[in-house]
């Protein structure tokens, strides 16, 4: 199949304090929630898998979780990029858990499930970015 393939998710007003709004995004992208509240903060998620080599790993540390079951979870920094030429775009992502501790050779080619979330706080943006899975190919 050729060209770009596209979904419309058109979502309704929901109960609550919560609205969900309509978007077009490309087949390779599945929109979680995009959702405003009363209390002035907007928060997107969206999942996409991708195809790149990896380019960067950090060392694992241990951060507090109030989900783990010692109290911990492992987390660690990677950077992956798109396949392409030298300009390609680039992510840096978060790991945790046991996928933190998985070790990756810098050039290893992978596919990668992206979660990225977006928010707004007091005027100010941000974007996490964090691996859900990564297997080697």
């Amino acid at each position: 199949m050729e060209g770009t393939m596209e979904i419309t998710i058109c979502l309704g007003n929901i109960v609550g304090n919560h609205e969900l709004n309509a978007f077009v995004i490309p087949f390779n992208m599945l929109l979680l929630q995009r959702q405003s509240t009363n209390k002035g903060v907007d928060k997107a998620e969206i999942m996409k898998t991708i195809i790149c080599k990896v380019v960067a790993q950090g060392e694992p540390v241990y951060v507090p979780s109030k989900k783990a079951e010692s109290g911990q979870i492992a987390k660690t920094m990677i950077r992956l990029k798109m396949l392409g030429g030298d300009y390609e775009d680039e992510y840096i992502c978060a790991m945790y858990g046991n996928l933190a501790l998985c070790r990756f050779a810098e050039g290893n080619v992978v596919a990668a499930s992206l979660r990225f979330t977006t928010h707004e706080s007091n005027g100010n943006y941000y974007q996490d970015i964090v691996a859900n899975d990564i297997v080697k190919l």
